[in-house]
């Protein structure tokens, strides 16, 4: 894996972004309408502590965060891991393929994992594409933060664990 340490933006390529191991993020990441990103067995992406998330698509050119092969769990997931920046928002964005395994033991496999123990995050979620995980589209920890209406204003199904889950 590596680490993106200095802000960046992630544009939109003719090929996706391909991503193997753990890419740690550090710092504010912009990524930009019909970015694609492919990982490969096992990959990660984190947010880790001090990082900002800007995700931000339209209906047209969504963000696509994708397996290089298309059987669920596939690939580990995103994970917001200590990062509670109040900027941080996923919108228009299709998460499908991941959930193969948890990032700790306080989740579970997830496309997308906001937060866990300790390590509290928050992200706004919306218009989005949470599909076919191994374990669940959305797992929140419950010592996070989500938009209330987070399971209803995005479209999460064919996930095999659950669809929507946040921790009380």
């Amino acid at each position: 894996g590596r680490g993106v340490e200095s802000d960046a933006t992630w544009q939109a390529l003719d090929v996706p972004y391909r991503m193997s191991g753990k890419t740690s993020v550090n710092s504010e990441v912009t990524i930009d309408p019909g970015a694609n990103f492919a990982f490969k067995l096992n990959a990660s992406l984190v947010f880790e502590g001090g990082s900002t998330v800007k995700a931000v698509g339209t209906a047209a050119d969504p963000i696509t965060f994708t397996g290089t092969d298309t059987i669920p769990g596939w690939w580990q997931g995103i994970l917001l891991n200590n990062t509670n920046d109040p900027n941080n928002i996923m919108e228009h964005v299709i998460i499908e393929y991941g959930g193969g395994s948890a990032f700790d033991g306080s989740t579970q496999p997830a496309n997308l994992t906001v937060g866990r123990i300790y390590n509290p995050s928050r992200l706004t979620l919306k218009n989005s594409t949470l599909r076919y995980s191994e374990g669940y589209g959305l797992f929140v920890h419950s010592n996070s933060t989500i938009n209330a209406d987070v399971c209803t204003v995005n479209t999460i199904e064919d996930n095999q664990d659950g669809q929507c889950r946040i921790d009380p």
